[in-house]
């Protein structure tokens, strides 16, 4: 959901910007400010407080690397642990702008979905040949279709009729979704720890679709009892 949301508003801020001949600055001086404030005392604190791993491995958490160091063998869970969704986020925030702004709507279309037909594929395929489930739940590039769902959101209601037709089945879709998922939870083997190949080729895809599907319902209708409820 934190992947989707996201990719949603992000890209809505730069197809709003994305003909403005100061597109860069603003977009990039606004995530600054927005990360370091808070990211700059937690380092300090975790500098001081945290022990081994922080010592051998800090390049990996202050250059954004945090998902890499949590996906080795090695790694330990610390303070710092927290921080690869953050990392998956600026490798998003470094790489998108471009597409916004150099491609045209129906390739961003065409990449946009393409992402959220392979990366399923990729994790399956994958699955057998890492060591354990932090990479497939870690790695920029088996988290790539959450940002793309939210990303492909932003894009579409732009459009009425796509407005149109997502008003009515945006909150079932969500909702046959997660009860989807619900139910082949069931199964012991599925789960993100379990990192099974059928989990990794439909398990992400559901909980990502289901929370684009949320996203679209609460942007459609903000008056209704779930958004008043999520509100």
């Amino acid at each position: 959901l934190f992947f989707v949301l996201s990719g949603f508003l992000i890209t809505g801020l730069l197809r709003k910007a994305h003909n403005d001949a100061r597109f860069w600055a603003p977009f990039y001086t606004k995530r600054m400010t927005r990360i370091l404030p808070p990211l700059i005392p937690f380092f300090l604190l975790c500098a001081m407080e945290v022990p081994s791993p922080w010592g051998r491995t800090w390049w990996a958490y202050v250059f954004f690397g945090a998902n890499i160091a949590q996906s080795l063998p090695s790694a330990k869970v610390t303070d710092l642990s927290v921080l690869w969704s953050l990392a998956i986020e600026e490798h998003f925030y470094l790489l998108w702008p471009f597409a916004v702004r150099f491609l045209r709507m129906r390739q961003v279309l065409i990449l946009l979905v393409g992402i959220l037909l392979l990366e399923p594929v990729v994790r399956a395929l994958f699955t057998r040949h890492v060591w354990g489930w932090q990479p497939i739940y870690c790695l920029t590039p088996f988290q790539l279709d959450g940002l793309g769902a939210g990303a492909l959101l932003a894009v579409l209601l732009e459009d009425e009729a796509w407005r149109r037709r997502l008003q009515n089945v945006a909150l079932p879709g969500a909702a046959a979704c997660l009860l989807v998922f619900a139910v082949c939870s069931q199964w012991k083997g599925y789960s993100p720890w379990a990192s099974s190949v059928w989990f990794n080729l439909t398990g992400y895809s559901l909980l990502v679709v289901g929370s684009a599907l949320l996203v679209a319902h609460l942007a459609l209708r903000p008056r209704s009892v779930v958004s008043r409820a999520l509100s």
